[in-house]
């Protein structure tokens, strides 16, 4: 079952099903493999390597060594630091081992998600929806210790993407490979990394510090990339169809921010989004958002309701935490990349992490006010033409069963854009413990 889940779970990416006078292959041309918050873990949640082991047995051992200086004993002192050592410090140290192991395996854990489905399904991209690592308050020699576990261990054979890649916004990028100003290579390799509030903060304590050390290892936090569509509709060689994958830094949206200048860097990308999108026709292109924070659902919709929290005023009083976009800063993202107004859209659809359980909804314009648009989950959707698709991505934690995302998208020959998702779960950190671990005492016992 481990090294061969997706085939027990029928994990496959959508097929892309086209008109019946269309014949085309089923296998849709952009296919991408998605994980949301690995999260990675380090010395924070490790005990202090600085910190003397036995602290108890210390003590006892230094009041018996009054003996050997004729010094008189409190063998009551040692008796209950003896106590302690057995009821405090072994317990502790023990949890110390452990907690080791459990980050080693649990690297390895979240390798073999990643190994086995981009093995299995053969996608043409794959992305990480944010939260690379577990803090953004880690210093800079433990945020390299995980990045260097990142791409050495979890995502392994995996390639950071070039920042000059990401900000070509008039280069439009064969599917498979390209060869060419930028280079050689598989697309498939090219890891794209959205940046998460645990990985800079939020915009309350992100500043430029954190921002260029997650650049320098997995990439920049604004980007675009324009992929060529394979061309089935006969009017399309005056003008290609196009999908654009934009990665937006969600996290500096709303503020008060600690940095206004990375705040003004992201209000100044999405301008420059809307103004390459605004240069070609609507109906041959599409786009695929990536970002972190999920755009503003009212109460019960998904897991996370709206929540904000903001540091104290002596700490500049800056967003501290939030579960999704604030409504006005979600309709600016809809309008400005969608042309969500009116009952007028632009075909796309958006996926984002942060809400772990994950979530599946479509924003619809009521198509009289532009300042309101209804939320509804994906099973009750009743017109998803005229619908913005949400998908928020349910972790590869172990913890929420270390699931990954698939999304197909094509167009058919009557230059329809089609966006198809499917779920694929391994199933909870534990499996992976009890198997290799009945494997090793099996293989043990037959040496025996």
């Amino acid at each position: 079952y481990l090294y061969l889940y997706p085939a027990f779970h029928l994990c496959h990416f959508p097929e892309s099903k086209q008109p019946r006078h269309c014949t085309t292959s089923p296998t849709a041309p952009f296919r991408l493999l998605i994980f949301a918050d690995p999260q990675l873990e380090g010395d924070s949640s490790l005990p202090d390597p600085n910190e003397f082991r036995f602290p108890h047995l210390r003590t006892a051992k230094s009041e018996l060594g009054n003996i050997l200086y004729g010094l008189d004993v409190d063998y009551n002192v040692v008796w209950s630091e003896s106590q302690a050592f057995i009821r405090d410090d072994v317990p502790k140290t023990i949890h110390g081992y452990r907690k080791h192991i459990d980050l080693f395996g649990n690297d390895y854990y979240l390798a073999h998600i990643y190994r086995t489905l981009h093995w299995w399904t053969e996608p043409t991209h794959t992305t990480v929806l944010g939260d690379l690592v577990g803090s953004q308050w880690v210093g800079d020699e433990e945020f390299q210790k995980r990045s260097d576990r990142y791409w050495n261990r979890v995502f392994r054979g995996a390639n950071q993407i070039n920042k000059s890649l990401m900000q070509s916004f008039h280069t439009i990028f064969d599917l498979n490979n390209s060869n060419g100003e930028f280079g050689s290579w598989n697309w498939n390799r090219q890891l794209i990394n959205i940046v998460g509030n645990h990985d800079v903060g939020y915009s309350g304590d992100m500043d430029s510090d954190r921002v260029t050390r997650y650049e320098e290892r997995f990439g920049p936090v604004n980007g675009m990339l324009s992929f060529a569509m394979p061309c089935l509709d006969p009017q399309c060689k005056s003008e290609p169809y196009v999908l654009r994958l934009v990665v937006l830094n969600s996290m500096n949206l709303d503020g008060p921010t600690l940095d206004n200048d990375l705040a003004s860097d992201t209000q100044s990308f999405i301008g420059q989004v809307e103004t390459e999108l605004g240069k070609h026709n609507d109906t041959r292109q599409a786009v695929v958002l990536l970002t972190h924070i999920p755009l503003y659902k009212p109460e019960g919709i998904c897991t996370d309701g709206p929540f904000f929290d903001y540091f104290p005023s002596d700490q500049g009083g800056g967003v501290m935490e939030q579960n999704h976009l604030s409504k006005e800063r979600s309709l600016d993202v809809l309008n400005q990349i969608f042309e969500f107004h009116q009952g007028h859209k632009r075909d796309g659809i958006i996926l984002t992490g942060h809400d772990h359980t994950g979530c599946d909804t479509f924003h619809s314009s009521n198509g009289s006010d532009d300042d309101l648009w209804d939320v509804t989950i994906h099973e009750k959707v009743h017109n998803p033409q005229n619908s913005i698709r949400e998908i928020t991505v349910r972790s590869m934690m172990g913890e929420y069963g270390g699931n990954a995302g698939l999304l197909s998208v094509w167009t058919d020959c009557e230059g329809v854009w089609n966006f198809g998702y499917s779920s694929c779960p391994l199933g909870v950190q534990h499996i992976w413990w009890a198997i290799h671990g009945f494997v090793l005492v099996s293989v043990l016992a037959c040496l025996i």
